[in-house]
């Protein structure tokens, strides 16, 4: 049983060619267009829009899939692929904005794969489509995900100026031993000379993925992960146990791999929890720490079953009740958008009985939990009287803590929270 379940994350030196230009990047923030401060969920009234959205753009393209790794995505051997799926995401955007008229954008977040890969050029086209089919919050978070040593000093400027203020960077570990294992190409002193650049390049708000119940890791090499990401000063860590998933490298060696067990592994999640708040982190979120403000805004839509709108292949999307994505065929999703048109796939309203249990579900990661009231409120329906047994029965089990209306994760219900998930959803 996983503790910390994940949510439905050589030196490669920048780019095809060094005879670039900064010409077409020079003044690159006209490309945002802004809205008036806002706060939270509330979007800019002046413009009529009172809802908000996050957009999330995926990239599935790596230099090398990890062998962990069941996420879509594809080994790049070239970058002609990713020029055509750039075209094909511009379509994909124009097509979207349909979908999410009327909303105001607070969150723009391109995952993959390795957003990284992409020149600041084609990232750009990406930004000035977004900003021509939808409003942008003047307050909005832009985080682009980062492996280690896939980037340098200019494309990183050049990120920067196009309005990204966000990084989140796949470490996963600081042992080089550990780092060969799960087959990422970079090594720790790629890691610290990509946050140097980081910092050099303008970047105060810097996330860092780490990876715990590695084989044959011990407790005190998992804390000396954390007593290095510490010293970093990063503004934000999230981390995961490894997951052996079907169907990766790492599912077909899963008999030779030796994980800690499910004690070690407890020991290892609550030993990496209290040095990071020791340090001055506030757990947030099951898997995520945050200094003050840093939370990530674009993650707590998931945990809050806010709407969302996936661009790309086999992105997903929730939108006035019904989630739905698109193709995980690269080639199909290609030729769909050079003809103007991208196909809908497991689609699904989610309404009643089901949105209740979906939403309590997520809600329960963030740590602070969600009052009864709040939740009727933003759902817009009274909790059904199944929901709310199925809450008794969580508190009864000392999984889940009650006090008034608000219900929130005890100590014991973190660790199993993939228990407290069954019940909910069962």
């Amino acid at each position: 049983m996983a503790l910390t379940p994940r949510l439905p994350a050589s030196v490669f030196q920048g780019g095809v060619s060094k005879n670039r230009s900064e010409s077409t990047l020079s003044n690159p923030r006209h490309l945002w267009r802004g809205a008036s401060a806002c706060a939270g969920t509330h979007a800019d009234r002046s413009n009529g829009l009172t809802k908000t959205i996050g957009i999330y753009i995926h990239i599935p393209f790596c230099l090398k899939k990890c062998l962990y790794c069941d996420f879509h995505s594809v080994s790049l051997r070239s970058y002609r692929p990713l020029k055509e799926y750039c075209r094909a995401l511009k379509q994909d955007i124009k097509i979207s904005t349909a979908e999410a008229r009327g909303y105001s954008v607070k969150s723009i977040y391109f995952g993959g794969g390795t957003p990284s890969l992409l020149e600041p050029e084609e990232l750009a086209g990406l930004v000035r489509v977004i900003n021509e089919r939808f409003y942008i919050m003047d307050d909005a978070e832009k985080t682009l995900e980062v492996n280690p040593a896939t980037v340098n000093t200019f494309n990183l400027k050049a990120y920067r100026r196009l309005g990204i203020n966000r990084i989140s960077l796949g470490v996963q570990a600081f042992d080089d031993k550990y780092l060969r294992l799960l087959g990422r190409l970079h090594t720790s002193k790629d890691v610290f000379l990509t946050i140097k650049l980081l910092r050099k390049s303008g970047f105060k708000n810097i996330s860092i993925d780490l990876m715990y119940a590695l084989p044959e890791q011990a407790l005190a090499s998992w804390e000396k992960d954390i007593d290095t990401t510490v010293s970093l000063g990063v503004e934000h860590v999230s981390f995961y146990d490894l997951t052996v998933e079907k169907g990766t490298p790492f599912y077909r060696m899963r008999n030779k791999l030796k994980q800690p067990n499910q004690d070690e592994q407890a020991r290892m999640y609550k030993g990496g929890c209290a040095k990071l708040k020791k340090a001055g982190y506030v757990h947030y979120e099951i898997s995520s720490f945050a200094k003050k403000g840093r939370e990530s805004r674009h993650n707590c839509i998931y945990w809050l079953n806010e709407e969302y709108m996936g661009v790309g292949s086999g992105a997903y999307s929730y939108i006035n009740g019904t989630r739905f994505g698109k193709d995980n065929n690269l080639k199909r999703y290609m030729d769909e958008a050079a003809q103007c048109r991208i196909s809908r796939f497991n689609a699904e309203e989610l309404r009643g009985v089901r949105r209740y249990k979906e939403t309590l579900m997520l809600n329960l990661r963030i740590l602070r939990g969600f009052s009864i009231k709040e939740v009727q409120q933003r759902l817009g329906s009274p909790l059904p009287a199944l929901m709310k047994d199925r809450l008794v029965q969580l508190v009864s089990e000392g999984l889940v803590l009650n006090k008034g209306d608000c219900y929130r994760l005890s100590s014991r219900g973190i660790l199993l929270y993939d228990v407290v998930a069954g019940v909910i959803l069962e």
